[in-house]
């Protein structure tokens, strides 16, 4: 027989979850708020989160007994045979397979299963640990009663204590006197909890609490007299946390979310909210799994503008062609996916991502990154239906829709609809090579409608029969020719030009070409062994988490290549202009360039090393710190390692060897044959600019990465970029980021993250633009963190240009329940007057 009890009674933990609602006067929340993304402290990213529910989910899940016999142990056993009891002093021991119950002395009884303990009782599983004074338990039932009991869940993640304790069904319990909380120092004290008299709880149901009292350092400081909340283990209906605010330009802020759950597979939250002088409305979430392989996901967000009376409210709209704010202004977003059976005779899936918005200012004005990021250009709507046509066809249907906040509507192409026919098949005419070859045929039928407001429009159709020759030898050199070939019809049902009304295009046009392609490449490559106690092995040794590893060996690699595209001239300027694929530019362009890269590999200073055979990955696969891409595109939290400059060292696994990249560098140029020839293009040079990309990451505590274009005619650079980060043993962390292009953009980011004292802390993040002479928008905090980070309380400051928002932040956190948070606003409304 086993002793089950503990993971049943532990339900009653979960309990201490509602304390946590004597922060409201209702009946109150089914889960905690998500966290904002604009954190300024790498402990609240996403990744971090995520982390902490995982690990809530895990210690809140039951899982059922194992039976088994129990077995008895004590200094000093006796048996009353008349009473079928066992008695133990001296210390009483009860075990099986899962479970173990240890007591100063105690008492069993075979035939009704009940024990008797005292003394020092601790129950253990590997779920967790109960302690008590006394005990009274049946091992059958699975009913009991508890005195002075206190219960730890992983190492004290989730505490729980109470005078007395009594299960009395499978599913209902009474506490009285209880406390909770989920901060568990080494020393024993308490930084924060929630106390109640008495509970009432029904599992599944709800759990009733009286005389609720918030303490923070066992002083009081929130009382309720009653509060109820939902005890589930599934996911439950109720309010989530609420958000309070205030700003000169937008009055009084509220937020109250409202979680409801349907089923099983689907619930949804209603999002209510307030700005007394600017907006009121409301936001639906909506999610459903309707099946393993058919999920939905949406929300939809309405705001009534009209408090406002037009007043921009400091956004920015000069660049903007229509800024006209909406009184009934919306916004919203759906993602879907379907598939079949992948057995059935003809796979199908249905994919859909849509976002839309009926206001150009919706996303500067509105913080809803789901379903427009504030600094988008446009927004994207798309859906498509594929479908497995044998072993090497296949069809695609779609449509999709943009939405352009910038510029002119009516000037913008939809695609509806969209059709795709592909075939694909490889060959081998001559048998098996040794040298690789074999024939990848390819072809593809498009049918593309383009349609708008104002200008031509109509029907293209495109026939791209290919074929790919790959051609190996040995590990010594790799090369690919492909031969493309584009037959293009176009059919317009409306030939107005519309840049010049009084321009018609021919209705229908055509157009064929070809592009012939090849790219031959090598890798050189040297392994070094290393000795002990190398300058290398110190510098990647820095930093108290590289302590273990040791860099045994070096390899070098050098990769040359070569690459040819060849275009021949075709007339187009009659053609109409869809999309970029209308308009093939004469070209023979020869790339040339190398890569070359060390790469370290470690192994663990002590201990077996894991004899897992070591792989050296692709350059082209690996996570590498993009000074390429757009500012915008960056997070803009302080420090974010899921979503900063990428990754720069690989996964440590302790015991086991790893390898990762030490040092890159790359350079690349094109020739253009027909531009030297024939000066096609005046603002055209037959060398393009030499690109250079230098990466240096001897520790995942430092990393930088700098990449430039250079004009080499002009003996100038076009443009350049720099980025880095630092981390330290303390916890402090830097990451910072430039990026200038020529007559474009010169701006530069910076987090930077400072432990002043143990419990002390500031985060800043800024964004400067050279050109305009400003900040786009700063953020800065300081944290105060409790014992055994239990608690925290940010004090921040955040002030952006567009639109024009200066905000105070006080946030309030208690760790793995959530936050309470209060913005309140500063500026002047017309301080910029929209411009």
């Amino acid at each position: 027989m086993a002793l089950t009890y503990l993971p049943r009674f532990l339900n009653v933990r979960r309990i201490g979850v509602l304390c946590f609602l004597a922060l409201l006067p209702t009946s109150a929340v089914s889960q905690v708020q998500a966290p904002d993304s604009d954190e300024v402290f790498v402990a609240d990213s996403d990744k971090s989160e995520d982390l902490i529910e995982k690990q809530r989910e895990k210690i809140l899940t039951l899982d059922a007994g194992v039976q088994g016999k129990v077995d008895f142990q004590a200094p000093e056993v006796e048996f009353f045979q008349d009473q079928d009891l066992f008695k133990g002093k001296g210390g009483v021991i009860l075990s099986n397979e899962q479970t173990q119950v240890q007591a100063d002395e105690g008492s069993y009884n075979v035939k009704t299963k009940m024990s008797d303990l005292s003394g020092n009782v601790v129950i253990s599983s590997p779920e967790g640990s109960v302690t008590a004074e006394t005990a009274r338990y049946n091992l059958e039932t699975e009913l009991g009663e508890f005195s002075d009991a206190e219960f730890e869940i992983e190492d004290g993640a989730y505490r729980l204590k109470a005078e007395e304790a009594e299960k009395k069904s499978e599913f209902e319990y009474e506490l009285s006197s209880c406390l909770f909380t989920t901060c568990s120092c080494s020393d024993g004290s308490v930084p924060w909890s929630f106390r109640g008299s008495d509970m009432d709880i029904t599992e599944e149901r709800y759990a009733h609490v009286r005389n609720a009292k918030f303490r923070v350092n066992d002083v009081p400081v929130l009382y309720t007299p009653w509060i109820a909340f939902p005890v589930k283990q599934e996911r439950a209906s109720g309010l989530l946390i609420p958000e309070f605010g205030y700003s000169s330009k937008d009055g009084v802020g509220y937020k109250q979310p409202l979680h409801v759950v349907l089923d099983d597979y689907s619930d949804m939250t209603f999002i209510p909210f307030l700005e007394s002088q600017t907006r009121n409305g409301m936001g639906l979430e909506y999610r459903d799994a309707f099946s393993d392989r058919s999920s939905l996901i949406g929300k939809v967000v309405y705001s009534n503008e009209r408090p406002r009376d037009g007043d921009l409210r400091g956004t920015d709209i000069s660049n903007v062609f229509d800024p006209e704010i909406e009184d009934n202004r919306w916004g919203g977003y759906l993602q879907q996916g379907w598939s079949n059976d992948p057995s059935s005779d003809i796979p199908l899936s249905l994919v859909s991502d849509i976002h839309l918005v009926n206001d150009n200012l919706f996303g500067r004005e509105l913080y809803e990154p789901e379903v427009v990021r504030e600094d988008a250009r446009y927004t994207t709507s798309r859906s498509v239906l594929r479908a497995g046509l044998g072993d090497y066809f296949s069809a695609s249907l779609g449509a999709e829709y943009n939405q352009s906040l910038l510029t002119d509507q009516d000037l913008v192409f939809q695609r509806v609809p969209e059709f795709n026919l592909s075939g694909l098949r490889s060959f081998r005419p001559f048998g098996f090579s040794p040298y690789g070859l074999k024939l990848t045929s390819k072809i593809t039928t498009d049918v593309v409608g383009f349609t708008r407001e104002d200008g031509y429009e109509g029907f293209r159709y495109n026939i791209g029969p290919s074929v790919k020759i790959p051609v190996r030898y040995k590990n010594y050199v790799n090369s690919d020719l492909e031969l493309q070939v584009y037959q293009t019809y176009y059919e317009l049902s409306d030939a107005t030009d519309p840049s010049d009304p009084s321009r018609q295009l021919d209705d229908s046009t055509e157009r064929g070409l070809f592009r012939l392609r090849y790219s031959v490449g090598t890798e050189v490559e040297r392994v070094f062994e290393l000795e002990q106690g190398n300058w290398l092995e110190f510098i990647t040794g820095l930093g108290k988490e590289n302590k273990n590893f040791q860099l045994k060996r070096l390899k070098h690699t050098v990769e040359p290549t070569l690459r040819f595209d060849y275009v021949p001239g075709t007339s187009q300027s009659d053609l109409p202009v869809f999309d970029s694929f209308d308009r093939f530019r004469q070209r023979s362009l020869i790339t040339y360039g190398f890569t070359t890269g060390l790469w370290g590999s470690f192994e663990p200073r002590s201990g077996v090393v894991d004899t897992v055979e070591e792989v050296l990955p692709q350059l082209e696969d690996l996570p590498f710190l993009d000074t390429r891409r757009s500012l915008r595109e960056v997070d803009n939290r302080l420090y974010d390692a899921e979503a900063g400059f990428g990754d720069m060292s690989a996964r440590q696994v302790p015991g086991r060897r790893f390898v990762r990249q030490l040092a890159s560098f790359r350079v690349l140029q094109s020739f253009d044959y027909v531009e030297d020839e024939k000066d096609l293009d005046p603002d055209r040079r037959a060398f393009s600019d030499i690109y250079a990309d230098l990466g240096v990451y001897p520790t995942n505590y430092f990393g930088v990465r700098a990449s430039t274009n250079y004009a080499a005619e002009d003996q100038d650079v076009s443009s350049w970029a720099l980025a880095s980060h630092f981390l330290d043993d303390r916890g402090d962390r830097l990451r910072f980021r430039y990026e200038f292009i020529d007559q474009s953009i010169s701006q530069v980011e910076g987090n930077l993250e400072i432990v002043l004292m143990d419990r002390l802390r500031a985060g800043y993040y800024a964004r400067f633009d050279e050109e305009e002479n400003e900040f786009v928008e700063q953020r800065g905090a300081l944290r105060l963190t409790s014992a055994c980070d239990c608690w925290d309380i940010d004090f921040g400051v955040s002030d952006e240009i567009n639109p024009d928002r200066q905000k105070f932040l006080l946030t309030f956190r208690l760790r793995g329940l959530g936050d309470i948070t209060q913005d309140f606003g500063l500026g002047d409304p017309d301080q910029r007057n929209g411009g």
